[in-house]
């Protein structure tokens, strides 16, 4: 997932302010994976199949005989021509473990754009996600049944000099069945020095 957001991110993935404070999984790597990326003219496609995504999950990851634990695989599709870019990407993840709510699983569907023009550049995307089974929604409170959200965001990062680029961006998350607020959003701005980093 990580390979597919980079790219349709207005904040860069900042660490406080961008896509991934909303949903983790985008920065998240999976352990013990086998990837394939192809490039055919202007599409670019990847999937990968993870036997055991987080290797340090006790009981939930590579476990004899329960193959479907810790299991995750996906993958994403890229066009772009001129300055315009559309993706699509796919992942399910289990999360159960021998122990505690084996079936857990949790999917997500994703789609963005970007649009340059000149030193002006447009992001939109938009994150479909279900938990099933005792899976878990990012921000979500455990134990509610067939969780969900939708996350939109929307932002622009112009490159003011070489050596100055500024972004901003806004996110929203509609949740379903978590037990939180039906929806947040997020507005900020981010000033990047090409020679000192991102304030």
């Amino acid at each position: 997932m990580f390979d597919f957001i980079g790219n349709f991110e207005p904040m860069a993935l900042a660490t406080k302010y961008s896509v991934f404070t909303q949903d983790p999984i985008y920065v998240q790597r999976a352990d013990n994976t086998v990837k394939y990326v192809g490039v055919f003219g202007d599409l670019a496609a990847s999937a990968f199949y993870s036997f055991g995504a987080d290797s340090n999950v006790a009981n939930g990851s590579e476990v004899p005989g329960n193959p479907k634990l810790g299991r995750e695989f996906g993958g994403y599709v890229i066009y772009t021509t001129g300055p315009f870019a559309v993706a699509a990407a796919y992942d399910q993840l289990n999360t159960g473990t021998t122990t505690v709510t084996p079936d857990a699983m949790t999917r997500r569907a994703s789609a963005a754009a970007t649009y340059a023009t000149g030193p002006v550049k447009v992001f939109a995307g938009y994150r479909w996600a279900r938990a099933y089974d005792g899976g878990v929604v990012p921000g979500a409170i455990p134990g509610a049944a067939n969780q969900g959200s939708n996350l939109y965001w929307l932002g622009t990062s112009w490159r003011v000099t070489p050596a100055l680029g500024l972004s901003a961006a806004a996110y929203y998350q509609d949740f379903k069945n978590t037990g939180r607020t039906r929806g947040c959003s997020l507005q900020m701005l981010q000033i990047v020095n090409s020679a000192n980093g991102a304030h």
